[in-house]
């Protein structure tokens, strides 16, 4: 773990400030908009793109609280003091709220900003710059709260597919998050949507891995539906779900996938799916029995050892895949 956590440091110090190349999402209304990315992101301007600065900094604050004693304490706790300003935070959120912008990084980024203010609001009960990053990025969160909640009654539909606009993905952190502020009612929208779109699924098939996926739909929506059911329902409903599990089935997805051109930045979100796959089969493997368990957490770290090499082999993955590292390392085993 030290040589992980020390290598994740190292990366995502180097890309929070990078700001070039750079993939933005952006309206322009006019040519007043015409702006570099530090300008229309003051915090979330490196990374490569929005979300994944979101992320690259969720990074370096769940490593200051559970992993600082393998990590540069002092270099990071610079570099956040720096990132997460009253002012800079005021430039995020003036942008958010544009109209222009409605939508923007809906849903991966809103539920990686929500990881991140929860990953604040806990190492602030221990960490007083901590508090006030938290304090600052506040309202930040509350923006997407409420994008959430106007959101979500009126998505008829979920979103399946692997990438930045699956539906699971993002909902799991905003429910980590909605219970941790006690926001009952996010929570409940939360719950609803998940019930309505996904409780009848049974005997799921599956058509991955697609080209350029760095998340399974198939084992996200599990993942989600195992936070938003009590226990035992989710384990009849599991059962029901992928019934052919302790028979390696469906087969696919105990493969781990072959990334064959890693600079090539879709191909190489193939990597994030193998790191990603290993985080759901771990949380999935607490639900299951002993024989199970055994065959879904051997699997999972079939998938993490397949991608752990490579993430700095070029920078189209660098830039993101020590987050997906983590979560899948991170994982609380029963």
């Amino acid at each position: 773990m030290e040589e992980f956590i020390k290598q994740f440091s190292a990366i995502a110090l180097e890309n929070i400030f990078k700001e070039l190349p750079n993939k933005i999402t952006h309206s322009f209304n006019d040519l007043d908009d015409v702006k570099i990315p530090k300008q229309m992101y003051p915090i979330f301007y490196g990374s490569y793109d929005w979300h994944s600065s979101v992320h690259s900094h969720w990074l370096l604050v769940k490593i200051l609280r559970n992993f600082a004693n393998f990590a540069p304490v002092d270099e990071i706790t610079k570099a956040l003091n720096s990132q997460f300003s009253k002012e800079k935070a005021e430039g995020e959120l003036k942008y958010l709220e544009n109209p222009a912008h409605k939508g923007f990084e809906r849903p991966y980024g809103w539920g990686w900003f929500l990881k991140l203010a929860l990953e604040l609001n806990l190492l602030a009960k221990e960490n007083q710059d901590a508090k006030i990053w938290a304090e600052n990025l506040d309202k930040i969160a509350d923006f997407f709260v409420k994008e959430f909640k106007e959101f979500l009654p009126k998505m008829d539909y979920p979103i399946r597919v692997g990438t930045h606009f699956n539906s699971s993905f993002a909902l799991y952190f905003a429910l980590e998050f909605a219970r941790f502020k006690n926001d009952q009612e996010l929570e409940q929208c939360i719950i609803q949507s998940a019930r309505r779109w996904f409780l009848n699924d049974e005997n799921m098939q599956t058509l991955e891995p697609c080209g350029d996926e760095f998340l399974s739909p198939v084992l996200m929506e599990a993942v989600l539906l195992s936070a938003v059911l009590p226990e035992d329902e989710f384990k009849i409903f599991f059962k029901k779900y992928l019934p052919k599990l302790n028979e390696k089935k469906p087969e696919t997805l105990f493969n781990p996938v072959r990334v064959s051109d890693r600079t090539d930045g879709k191909i190489a979100h193939l990597d994030g799916l193998n790191l990603s796959r290993s985080w759901c089969l771990k949380i999935l493997s607490n639900f299951c029995d002993e024989d199970l368990k055994n065959i879904l957490r051997k699997n999972a770290t079939d998938h993490f050892n397949e991608a752990i090499a490579h993430i700095e082999e070029d920078y189209l993955g660098s830039h993101w895949l020590g987050s997906f590292a983590l979560l899948a390392l991170d994982v609380k085993l029963k």
